[in-house]
């Protein structure tokens, strides 16, 4: 059902459901009371259980590329090269995993009686007195956004002797408007900012009282592409260890792009029949910028830095050692 959300949420006994995202934020988001199953006793979620039995016995593990259930598994064989050879995509595994959570909510079962899920939703819904009834959340507020959204406070930057436009910064980045840039008096004032760590080409933000500020864009290059939070420090963790040069001009996520396709490729040529960490990050990366991945060029020689930037470089003097520069993973 659109728009209804549960009244408790099963989570598994592990470490990292008891984030505060977890505990906290999604708790007081969705009113919802969180139990965490005990170690060991599936059964206390057998219904999550059953689901994921459902997407591996009829899904997952029908798949070509299969590594199948265990080491001994006789169905797969050569999952690595098979998944190169047919270039299994992200939006195939989704349609799969569609197909079947949809056809498991129809499918009639034992243990309800010979009904299916939805039938049970239907003929609860149907009686005179309904014996539930559908928790509809209110609107997302100030300290309490939409799930995936986080709140942190920042306060506005800016120089108006020096003509500096106010502006904030979040992760070495400069974010603004065309209604901030012209609010002079809120310079060095705190605001509240909504961070959708899935795109951090825009957030949203209010002032103190509540008052809603509007989106505010990334300045430049940073706005250009959509990017996650996760990229966004990766490429400026390898601006500082120098295996990333950006020219003035650069889209940062294509040259981050760039530099995963390069050492995708180096990975390959050492180890080709395994899978290759760099290479699915270009991936990711891809899927959530939208862009084309690059093609794979050859790697530099070794301790030489990935400079995919059009500045020029200067020759190493022979009185100088040769730099062995900082590996970011």
């Amino acid at each position: 059902m659109v728009g209804c959300f549960p009244a408790v949420l099963k989570a598994d006994n592990a470490a990292a459901h008891y984030a505060k995202r977890i505990a906290e934020q999604a708790r007081r988001r969705l009113g919802c009371a969180i139990t965490w199953c005990p170690i060991g006793h599936w059964e206390h979620n057998a219904v999550v259980e059953r689901l994921f039995k459902t997407l591996e016995t009829y899904g997952f593990q029908r798949l070509p590329s299969t590594t199948g259930s265990n080491t001994e598994d006789s169905i797969k064989e050569k999952p690595i090269e098979q998944a190169t050879k047919i270039g299994i995509t992200w939006e195939a595994l989704l349609d799969l995993a569609d197909i079947l959570v949809a056809s498991y909510n129809v499918t009639s079962n034992r243990g309800l009686g010979g009904q299916s899920p939805l039938e049970v939703l239907v003929n609860q819904l149907k009686l005179d007195e309904p014996l539930f009834l559908p928790r509809i959340l209110p609107p997302a507020t100030l300290e309490q956004p939409e799930l995936g959204v986080i709140v942190e406070t920042r306060y506005i930057r800016g120089n108006q002797k020096k003509g500096r436009r106010p502006y904030i910064q979040i992760d070495r980045v400069n974010h603004t408007s065309p209604v901030l840039s012209h609010s002079f008096g809120l310079i060095g004032t705190p605001i509240r900012v909504h961070i959708r760590e899935a795109d951090m080409t825009v957030v949203n933000s209010f002032l103190e009282s509540g008052q809603e500020l509007g989106s505010l864009r990334a300045q430049g290059r940073w706005g250009r592409t959509p990017h996650t939070r996760e990229m966004r420090k990766q490429i400026m963790a390898l601006v500082d260890a120098k295996e990333l040069a950006l020219g003035a001009g650069d889209d940062p996520v294509q040259k981050l792009l760039e530099y995963y396709a390069s050492k995708a490729y180096r990975d390959v040529l050492k180890r080709p029949k395994s899978v290759s960490k760099s290479a699915t990050k270009l991936a990711n990366a891809a899927n959530v910028s939208g862009l084309a991945i690059p093609s794979a060029t050859t790697p530099p020689a070794n301790n030489q830095p990935i400079d995919i930037g059009s500045k020029p470089t200067r020759p190493i003097p022979s009185t100088i050692n040769s730099p062995a520069w900082k590996s970011v993973t």
